[in-house]
């Protein structure tokens, strides 16, 4: 190979490694692009062994752009531990609930207390029950704001909202 074919290539090389530096993986052609027949750019490319491709939901390219690095860069994040929390990754207090009865609920002696007080703290924490069913029921002028784990985290007003809505009422009845 002459000299300039291998300093083209170095260079190429160099640019390569630049950007597995920067991105935190080799990434190689292009990475958002439209299919045939779709309004909406995609991206794909593949981070630490991990292939994402998906829509961008975006009709311009630079939109499409701009989702993809923020992704790349919310990855880059997380994997180094400098990533904002997100309370809305976390699970919800109404599927959580439903996960602790079922583990906790075989080791008490009341089961039936539990599940009382479960369904009270669900009625601030969880959803409102779509379904009335039982002794699941809806009750009229409950909060029921469908919280996440996450979300006393990031603020934690949540938790003096919820004792003073527990502490002046009867909510065990």
């Amino acid at each position: 190979m002459p000299a300039r074919g291998r300093l083209k290539e170095a260079r190429k090389q160099s640019r390569d490694l630049y950007q597995e530096a920067a991105t935190g993986s080799a990434l190689s052609g292009m990475a958002v692009y439209r299919p045939k027949g779709s309004r909406t750019f995609w991206y794909d490319f593949t981070w630490r062994g991990r292939r994402y491709r998906a829509s961008s939901g975006q009709l311009r390219r630079e939109d499409a752009e701009l989702v993809e690095s923020r992704l790349k860069l919310r990855l880059r994040q997380e994997a180094y531990g400098v990533a904002p929390f997100d309370a809305h990754r976390t699970p919800r207090f109404q599927d959580r609930a439903e996960i602790y009865y079922r583990e906790v609920s075989t080791k008490v002696t009341r089961p039936e207390r539990l599940e009382d007080m479960v369904r009270v703290v669900l009625r601030f924490w969880g959803a409102k029950p779509a379904v009335a069913t039982g002794r699941n029921r809806a009750i009229e002028g409950e909060p029921y704001h469908d919280l996440h784990l996450g979300d006393p985290i990031v603020d934690p007003d949540w938790i003096v909202q919820f004792e003073s809505w527990i502490n002046p009422r009867d909510h065990l009845s």
